[in-house]
């Protein structure tokens, strides 16, 4: 798809989202008679996009839901690697600032990983806010 001069590759997206046991065949299929054919375009730039790919998987037990929905767990625990960044999604869904009992709760739940390796969780918690987030009141941080 292109809008607004930016190309978007969903098939690549699906690739990389779909587990790799399962992908069968990529095909490319050429596109006759589309309504974009009869369309002038300015600029020498412009290729017009004349093909689409044809994605086929192997059909498992588990649907195209249920795999999402792994995927999208594994990403948040990527992105939640550190514990400053677990931190900033905590305080982001939150709004902003929130009570330190309040960031305790969602970083135990966004940053599972994190906690089981580490006992003094909280106090990891607190340095990293003292050092790259500010105390609004007693109790209260909030993203600088």
């Amino acid at each position: 798809m292109r809008k607004q001069g930016e190309y978007r590759s969903f098939q690549a997206d699906f690739i990389q989202m779909m587990p790799k046991s399962e992908l069968l065949n990529v095909v490319i299929k050429v596109q006759h008679n589309m309504m974009s054919n009869s369309t002038q375009y300015s600029g020498a730039r412009f290729i017009p996009i004349t093909h689409e790919y044809l994605i086929i998987w192997k059909k498992t037990a588990k649907s195209l839901f249920a795999i999402t929905w792994d995927k999208a767990k594994e990403i948040k625990g990527h992105i939640a690697s550190t514990w400053r960044s677990a931190i900033r999604i905590a305080l982001m869904k939150l709004g902003g600032k929130a009570t330190l009992k309040n960031i305790y709760k969602e970083v135990e739940a966004i940053a599972k990983h994190l906690i089981k390796n580490n006992a003094n969780w909280q106090a990891k918690v607190r340095q990293q806010l003292q050092l790259h987030y500010t105390n609004v009141q007693r109790g209260v941080w909030a993203i600088s």
